[in-house]
């Protein structure tokens, strides 16, 4: 039924008899929107008709009468309430009335605007697009998900809300109830959800030794596995995220989240043609994995140290990693490897300086000692032409 302007002559009559048409109505919100919608059509004969007319999207009855909200919203008659409504649809939790007015300070308005949130956010409030909550005693505002959902913007418009947003939160101080990891994530949200990726990871990089210092490493982790998403046109500057990522997952206990990041990382070090740095992740993967019971991966991952070593013809490096997985190789019950390595590098040693040498003759002598001279010597003779062998191409 279509009602006309003469049956319909009070703003109280028009809700009532829209109420009478559709009960589900019958909420505060749903009334705020009715009163909204007659402010702009005090007649109340466009508001019904729309109403009434065509299937309501979704088969929901109150969804079209927020698309008819939002639709007159967007009319161009209240450029405030707009603004205001635009950016506060961004938002990833709600906010108190102070920080609304500071974060309308943060946008880029003509002086057509009025410069004070006030007006705007009162008669957003009362028009049932914002909805209201209190925790601990303080009010928390933030727009109604209902109209949210129906809200469709421009890119633009969308890029300078989360601008804003994360100007906003850039200044935000933190307190009991918004800390740094709070912050932190909101600012990387809005960058990213801006468009801006790589300042959103610069961003990220800045306020990581804070979250470190005050051990918030549950958000640290957030904040960097989201970085990575954005950061690999950049691959140092990916590696450089990976390996602090893979850090914060040790000390949260993600093993596997941290190796794995470790093994990528080592492979985009070798890509850059960092030699020291994949070889520095590569030795502290090799001890992650021994300390974690993974003697298979220990194994291979020490025994990958030391042919990379010789495939640069370091032979320090040589010597330091034969070292290595010959200790390793002995903690795993493997003497005839442990013996060959360990050999490796005590032939290696007279090549060295003196203070790294005696370490390499330490180590030799000290699996002789530990093994005892029988044993030893028969493993020495099953070993040292292999061994020699290895050593033979650092030899002029």
């Amino acid at each position: 039924m279509i009602y006309t302007e003469q049956e319909l002559t009070k703003p109280e009559s028009i809700i009532s008899q829209a109420i009478e048409k559709y009960p589900q109505l019958n909420k505060p919100q749903h009334k705020s929107m009715l009163n909204f919608l007659l402010r702009q059509d005090e007649s109340g004969n466009n508001l019904i008709n729309a109403l009434s007319s065509n299937q309501p999207t979704g088969g929901s009855i109150e969804i079209k009468l927020a698309e008819l909200a939002i639709k007159t919203l967007q009319n161009g008659k209240l450029p405030n309430e707009l603004a205001l409504f635009v950016v506060l649809s961004r938002l990833l939790s709600p906010l108190t009335y102070d920080d609304i007015q500071l974060v309308w300070r943060e946008l880029q308005l003509t002086e057509a605007f009025n410069h004070s949130p006030e007006d705007a956010f009162l008669s957003l409030a009362n028009s049932g697009f914002l909805s209201a909550e209190i925790l601990k005693e303080i009010n928390y505002f933030s727009v109604s998900e209902i109209v949210k959902r129906k809200l469709h913007v421009s890119q633009e418009d969308n890029r300078n809300a989360h601008i804003a947003l994360a100007n906003f939160y850039t200044k935000k101080v933190c307190d009991v109830n918004f800390n740094e990891g709070n912050r932190a994530k909101a600012i990387q949200f809005h960058l990213m959800s801006a468009g801006l990726d790589m300042q959103s990871v610069q961003m990220t990089l800045s306020l990581l030794p804070e979250l470190i210092e005050k051990k918030m490493f549950p958000d640290a982790y957030d904040l960097l596995k989201m970085a990575l998403e954005v950061s690999e046109s950049e691959l140092r500057l990916t590696v450089m995220i990976r390996l602090q990522f893979a850090s914060v997952c040790l000390v949260l206990n993600r093993m596997l989240e941290a190796t794995e990041a470790m093994e990528k990382a080592i492979g985009e070090l070798d890509e850059l043609e960092n030699m020291m740095g994949a070889m520095a992740t590569r030795n502290q993967l090799a001890a992650i994995y021994a300390s974690n019971g993974q003697m298979k991966k220990a194994r291979a991952k020490f025994l990958e140290i030391f042919e990379t070593q010789d495939q640069l013809k370091n032979i320090s490096g040589v010597a330091a990693a034969a070292s290595q997985l010959g200790i390793f190789l002995h903690h795993t019950k493997s003497d005839f490897e442990a013996v060959k390595y360990l050999y490796v590098s005590h032939l290696l040693s007279s090549s060295l300086e003196e203070e790294e040498a005696e370490l390499h003759r330490r180590n030799f002598e000290g699996i002789r000692m530990e093994l005892g001279e029988v044993p030893f010597n028969e493993i020495m003779r099953s070993v040292e032409e292999e061994a020699e062998m290895i050593v033979s191409k650092y030899r002029s």
